[in-house]
């Protein structure tokens, strides 16, 4: 939203958001990879849920955040590679865990750090730790505008430089 109000030239972000960005007039390129695995995702169910199993969500709703998704893409992934099928609901992100607490959804795919929190707290349990189970892919990228990558390339190289030697 803020590279496409023209108020951000570099973000980072799901790499998916570059293709449907400029589907809807978004110019922007993925310049660095800024994650590989799902660290942090999580399908979850209650503590004291029956379900046991990926198997067990046959037929059940499962919450995500909203459809298109990193949450939507897991949901699929996991119908997919486990073969069952169950409901998405989006949730949006704030009414991703009162909806599992209420019982409105039987389980959930959750982003850190609110995993590590539920996990902690023993709110939840994990079926599936996407880190884990997900083969490594480009799923984040930093993001900047083809504005800024033809006007402006070493202030992208410079940006890059920063972040990256900070995480060094």
């Amino acid at each position: 939203e803020a590279m496409a109000a023209g108020a951000a030239d570099i973000n980072v972000n799901g790499a998916y958001l570059v293709a449907l960005g400029r589907g809807k007039g978004v110019n922007s390129r993925i310049v660095a990879t800024a994650g590989t695995k799902y660290a942090g995702w999580h399908l979850v169910v209650k503590k004291n849920s029956p379900i046991k199993s990926v198997a067990d969500l046959a037929g059940k709703k499962v919450g995500i955040s909203a459809n298109g998704s990193i949450s939507d893409f897991l949901s699929l992934w996991t119908m997919a590679n486990h073969k069952v099928k169950f409901t998405r609901v989006p949730l949006g992100a704030g009414g991703m865990v009162p909806s599992l607490a209420a019982g409105n959804v039987d389980a959930m795919v959750i982003w850190s750090p609110v995993t590590y929190k539920i996990l902690q707290d023993g709110t939840a349990r994990t079926l599936i730790n996407f880190a884990e189970a997900v083969q490594e892919d480009l799923n984040a990228g930093w993001i900047a505008t083809d504005e800024i990558i033809a006007k402006r390339p070493q202030a992208v190289q410079g940006t890059l430089n920063a972040l990256f030697g900070a995480a060094q």
